[in-house]
């Protein structure tokens, strides 16, 4: 399974464009500003209601050091709407507490296949009380932000590799360890359905390794249900792993509920 990560030459105003004219668009969270209004793209989104949000990960340690301060500047900006990346050392009320005091809404939270704490639940732990959480916070879809390694496959990092070992993870990977991924996915993705939530997942470039004749991408699409499990596509990894997004949406229509454009 060789597996080249090149960046293509992809344009954010080219993308948009080619985007509108698929009609395949559904409610975006998308890392550009409400200016983007001014132009073709942000008119199609205006225009249909599909509202322009950000992604709090990428504010790093600004939501750290002041995370009111800094949501009160976003507010400013112009955004409406927020994907929150961990709790920041708050509860779910607070974090509640600060978006409506300047006018923010939560409308959707990455939460990681990882085993969490009792103040912060992730998606190894009782759901019951992550969708608890979420109807606290307001976001009514839960994201998967990146796949975890399979308990199978011990390969560590090698000093100063960091998150870039899962590419050697995935060239471990067979296809049943995609399947059985996304079989969990759809389990995880049932269970925050009856909480009155939707599930979805967040791809990187890694998913877009071949795996018999198929990409990962691919056979979690082909493996989730999806009356369960969603997709937030971003766009910056999907051109990192070789892929066209537009292609990705035509391919899988009906299946994206957000994106992140970079």
């Amino acid at each position: 399974m060789d597996m080249e990560f090149n960046m293509t030459s992809l344009s954010r105003r080219g993308f948009v464009q080619a985007l509108c004219a698929t009609g395949a668009v559904a409610p975006l969270a998308a890392c550009q500003t409400p200016q983007a209004d001014a132009m073709p793209g942000g008119r199609f989104f205006a225009s249909r209601n599909l509202p322009i949000g950000i992604q709090l990960y990428t504010l790093g340690e600004l939501m750290v050091k002041d995370m009111d301060g800094t949501l009160k500047q976003i507010s400013q900006i112009g955004y409406k709407s927020v994907e929150l990346a961990g709790y920041l050392g708050k509860t779910p009320k607070q974090l509640k507490a600060s978006f409506d005091a300047v006018g923010l809404a939560c409308t959707s939270a990455h939460v990681g296949m990882a085993k969490g704490s009792a103040t912060e639940p992730k998606l190894l732990d009782d759901l019951a009380k992550v969708a608890a959480d979420m109807h606290v916070i307001g976001a009514g879809h839960v994201i998967c932000p990146a796949m975890a390694a399979p308990e199978d496959i011990k390969i560590a990092p090698n000093p100063g590799e960091g998150f870039r070992v899962i590419s050697r993870i995935v060239q471990a990977m067979a296809e049943d360890h995609w399947k059985r991924m996304a079989h969990q996915f759809n389990d995880i993705g049932r269970k925050l359905k009856a909480e009155g939530l939707a599930f979805g997942y967040h791809n990187h470039n890694f998913e877009f390794v071949k795996v018999g004749g198929r990409t990962g991408f691919d056979i979690f699409m082909e493996e989730t249900d999806p009356s369960l499990v969603t997709f937030e596509l971003d766009v910056g990894w999907v051109a990192a792993g070789g892929y066209d997004p537009v292609e990705l949406f035509r391919k899988y229509p009906d299946r994206y509920f957000l994106m992140h454009v970079k």
